[in-house]
């Protein structure tokens, strides 16, 4: 038996190593994504679209029901053309694909 293995035994059920009890974490980690997910609008597809165009992202194709768009400096997207977009898909694409923060989205999407 490792130590890793022999020092996991010795904590009680429910608890982890820094003292937190598993279910703690799991809702704190919840109030974290959903605080996230408020700051995302919900949009639908064509508004996001004409967002992206505005930040200067252009269609570069399209294959079924998702867009491809560019960006000048290389960052691409692709875009589900559904009607109304779903936030967890919203947030990666501004978070890793547009490489943009939230706060920064709220701020360009407002003033749009």
């Amino acid at each position: 038996m490792n130590w890793y293995k022999k020092s996991q035994q010795e904590l009680p059920s429910g608890s982890s190593r820094d003292g937190i009890h598993d279910w703690a974490k799991f809702d704190i980690e919840q109030k974290v994504i959903e605080a996230r997910f408020s700051m995302i609008p919900s949009m639908r597809a064509l508004d996001f679209v004409k967002f992206l165009v505005q930040q200067g992202f252009q269609f570069l194709r399209q294959h079924g029901d998702h867009a491809i768009y560019k960006h000048i400096d290389g960052r691409m997207t692709s875009v589900p053309l559904h009607r109304e977009m779903n936030k967890g898909t919203l947030h990666s694409i501004i978070t890793k694909d547009m490489r943009m923060n939230l706060k920064d989205f709220q701020r360009a999407y407002n003033a749009a």
